[in-house]
């Protein structure tokens, strides 16, 4: 009797062990942002078990959270070696009278809103309050529009790569999502939000 009692009750838990939750965090920079959302909401709707919350903040404030534990993936629009600011003063990239704003959305307003300010944005968030400018990479002789075209073939010269951290702890946990991005469908999400794709 004891035996069919334990039956039963595995028989009953089955369909809730099977429903088991998953849930994880997303934090960082405002340029990967809509990419992530898009591909989140898309991965849920295929495993409706799954809970995904994605926040920007910027990619220092993903790292950061990344490492206090209080996000389980970074999204980054740059590497994790924080030279790159240095490296940009010793040459003195910045004028004095630069802006450093702490969010995509900042710079998008502050653009639209200051006759003959320019910003640095990623290609999804061109609108209509703002233009692109061509670039030219070689004193005039050539301006190179951007779009995702000319970021694949590397003949626009202001690009970057985008990342996304985790640590080895939680790996199980965002694997699953993490090959799903890169999957065919998640390639064609990341073209179709503007995104030039991995492959």
């Amino acid at each position: 009797m004891k035996k069919l009692i334990l039956i039963a009750i595995i028989a009953m838990m089955a369909p809730y062990l099977q429903a088991q939750k998953v849930s994880f965090k997303i934090k960082g920079s405002d340029t990967v942002l809509p990419l992530t959302q898009k591909e989140a909401e898309v991965y849920m709707k295929k495993n409706p078990n799954t809970s995904i919350m994605v926040t920007g903040g910027g990619s220092g404030v993903g790292i950061s959270s990344l490492q206090s534990g209080t996000t389980d993936i970074a999204q980054a629009s740059r590497s994790l070696k924080l030279d790159e600011k240095m490296k940009l003063n010793e040459a003195g990239n910045y004028a004095p009278s630069a802006l450093l704003m702490p969010a995509t959305g900042a710079i998008i307003q502050s653009v639209s809103q200051t006759k003959g300010a320019i910003g640095y944005v990623g290609l999804p968030y061109i609108e209509k309050s703002v233009k692109a400018i061509e670039v030219s990479y070689d004193k005039g002789k050539t301006y190179i529009i951007p779009s995702i075209a000319n970021a694949r073939n590397k003949s626009y010269p202001v690009t970057r790569p985008l990342f996304y951290y985790y640590l080895k702890t939680t790996e199980k946990l965002v694997s699953h999502f993490v090959s799903f991005m890169l999957s065919p469908e998640g390639q064609q999400i990341a073209l179709e939000e503007g995104y030039v794709p991995v492959k």
